[in-house]
């Protein structure tokens, strides 16, 4: 996705404190052992403080990077332009609900969540589509708030179809990913008990889960399991719903 510093600037709410505003970048990184040239480096705090590798980033070939603290860079890089905002986490999930209302308006999203099976049916979902529709989808397992941000900032303006796993380690995780990415199709795969020690018990995990099928709209498409948990599941969404599976009771297999 090209976007000027300004722009990621404006969608952040942050401010240019080096370089020129006008500064375009191709793409969005975390990782500054990679070169990415012309990409904007995303400063994550984590157990490794991103910060600390601004300067790395930069000389790998990023033109600008995302910080939330000072960063001191030596006279040989201040050429790329720094934006600095209260938190990076949140900066990038609101660049990206700005692109996908604006650059990726016309995108259809599939939302992919369940306890197993989301990487392997977001790999067969991309493998139907990307020959006859240009399709993005999410690297390895890249599920949560940092990965499905920076998917969507990866894609490219013409993108058709974005397919984004989605993954969650409490309530209301699947749901502010949703905002993000406004998915018009929500799939499914099962309800076991992944994170339950987060979520508390099979229910707890259904809940989560549905906070997909929630976030359709009336005309988008949920596609859940068949049986008893589908039959939990239908009631949570207004979409359309198809059921898949070995049920007798199934719509498609």
């Amino acid at each position: 996705m090209r976007l000027t510093v300004g722009a990621i600037a404006t969608a952040s709410e942050g401010e240019v404190v080096q370089g020129d505003p006008s500064t375009v970048v191709d793409g969005f990184t975390n990782d500054s052992r990679v070169s990415h040239h012309g990409s904007c480096f995303v400063a994550i705090v984590a157990e490794r403080d991103g910060h600390a590798f601004v300067g790395d980033a930069i000389a790998a070939g990023c033109s600008a990077a995302l910080v939330s603290e000072q960063v001191d860079l030596p006279a040989s890089l201040s050429a790329a332009a720094v934006v600095r905002v209260h938190d990076t986490v949140g900066a990038i999930a609101a660049i990206a609900t700005s692109v996908r209302h604006d650059q990726l308006a016309a995108a259809k999203v599939v939302g992919i969540t369940g306890s197993t099976g989301k990487t392997s049916t977001k790999d067969l979902a991309f493998a139907a589509v990307h020959n006859v529709r240009r399709a993005v989808a999410n690297q390895q397992s890249f599920n949560n708030e940092i990965g499905l941000p920076l998917t969507m900032l990866g894609a490219r303006a013409d993108a058709e179809v974005l397919i984004v796993e989605m993954g969650a380690r409490f309530p209301g995780n699947i749901r502010d990913l949703c905002a993000i990415a406004a998915p018009m199709i929500g799939v499914v795969t099962n309800i076991g008990l992944a994170h339950a020690e987060h979520l508390g018990n099979a229910e707890g995990v259904l809940a989560v889960k549905a906070e997909l099928l929630e976030s359709l709209p009336p005309n988008g498409t949920a596609v859940i399991p068949a049986g008893p948990i589908g039959r939990s599941l239908r009631a949570r969404t207004c979409a359309q719903v198809i059921t898949v599976g070995t049920d007798r009771d199934r719509d498609a297999d």
